[in-house]
């Protein structure tokens, strides 16, 4: 079983997906932040990754 895994794991290797934001989609984001820090001073958006700091306006 172990060299049938081994082999099909060569084989169906899965493709990574890049993921590129460009400036325009991330204008068009319905924006969801989320704190990436204990402090949560900086916020990130769950959804296009955009950071900002919690006293800047959204």
């Amino acid at each position: 079983m172990y060299f049938i895994e081994k082999i099909l794991k060569i084989f169906l290797k899965p493709k990574k997906k890049k993921i590129k934001y460009t400036p325009q989609d991330i204008d068009t984001c319905e924006h969801l932040f989320i704190p990436i820090d204990s402090t949560g001073e900086y916020l990130a958006c769950t959804k296009c990754g955009k950071l900002i700091k919690k006293d800047e306006p959204l």
